[in-house]
């Protein structure tokens, strides 16, 4: 019962926020322009806050964990590696294929692995997942333009990957954080409040432009591509990379951290990116909106089966 209710406790809000959203859209208290702003106010502002602010009150001692670090990139590069070689055997189009690919591994961690961390363990312990973040980001963003860049007949440049790196508002958001971090710089105290706050405001807004956001008549088509890789999201990998996690004796705080990055929906970003580098946008649009309500249930029952077996 215990496993139920903790269960319940970390996915009913998350539902809630997006049920929200939908009221937002029914009501027609925004239309598509205010709901692009709004979305690029967030991750352009709020959770860049968010991560600064993990970060800065982050104890290394507790939270530097190398090994879990080096674990989560080789698994989201295995998980790249193996939607390289799967995802054009399902379909011959590649701005298709490099939307799908992008799927399997970049998933939305900022937004939802957030507060399924923060539900469970608390603001205090936010710091594994702030690391894991740091790295994990970076590395969504470098492979992402190598896989759409090579599925639309180009070249990954040299340069693109150095302008999606250091213009990335979360990156930006990470390195200062951990600047600030490793060199004792401490925060006028306003200042340091009115980033908390702003911090505070991005997970239940970006929750509700999601749900706001949710147009279930728009994805009738792209059936098998769709039920490939929202299945690859949602199932195969987060099986692989919690599955050995649990053999390799991860535990605790840093389990759900991993399961907050493996289980997660697609990336919010996915479809800004897949529409200004020439992929299919729609396709892309399509998949955030299904992995972002079916992540629902199966994060219920990663939960509840790991709360049940004691691993967390």
């Amino acid at each position: 019962m215990e496993s139920l209710v903790l269960s319940l406790n970390v996915v009913l809000p998350l539902l809630f926020l997006i049920l929200v959203g939908q009221g937002v859209r029914r009501l027609k208290l925004c239309d598509e322009r205010a709901l692009k702003q709004m979305n690029q106010l967030v991750f352009k502002l709020f959770l860049p806050c968010t991560l600064f602010n993990n970060i800065l009150s982050t104890d290394l001692k507790t939270v530097l964990q190398p090994q879990l670090l080096i674990y989560a990139a080789v698994c989201v590069l295995a998980a790249c590696a193996a939607g390289w070689l799967i995802m054009p055997r399902i379909t011959s189009d590649p701005r298709k294929q490099g939307v799908m690919i992008m799927n399997t591994y970049r998933s939305n961690a900022v937004l939802f692995g957030m507060p399924i961390v923060q539900l469970i363990y608390g603001d205090s312990q936010l710091g594994v997942m702030s690391m894991l973040i740091a790295v994990i980001v970076p590395l969504f963003n470098i492979l992402s333009v190598i896989v759409l860049e090579s599925f639309r007949g180009g070249k990954a440049r040299i340069s693109k990957l150095i302008e999606g790196i250091v213009t990335n508002p979360l990156i930006i958001a990470s390195a200062l954080g951990l600047l600030c971090l490793f060199s004792g710089v401490h925060l006028w105290k306003p200042v340091a409040s009115v980033i908390g706050d702003m911090g505070k405001v991005s997970t239940p807004l970006a929750l509700i432009i999601l749900g706001a956001g949710f147009q279930p008549e728009r994805v009738a088509e792209n059936k098998k591509e769709l039920l490939a890789s929202v299945s690859a999201r949602l199932v195969w990998t987060p099986l692989a990379a919690l599955g050995i996690a649990v053999l390799l004796g991860i535990r605790g705080v840093a389990l759900v951290s991993l399961l907050a990055i493996f289980a997660s929906p697609n990336a919010v970003s996915s479809y800004s990116m897949a529409e200004g580098m020439g992929s299919d946008s729609e396709l892309a649009s399509q998949g955030l909106l299904l992995s972002t309500v079916f992540c629902i249930p199966t994060i219920f029952l990663w939960i509840f089966c790991f709360s049940q077996c004691g691993l967390i």
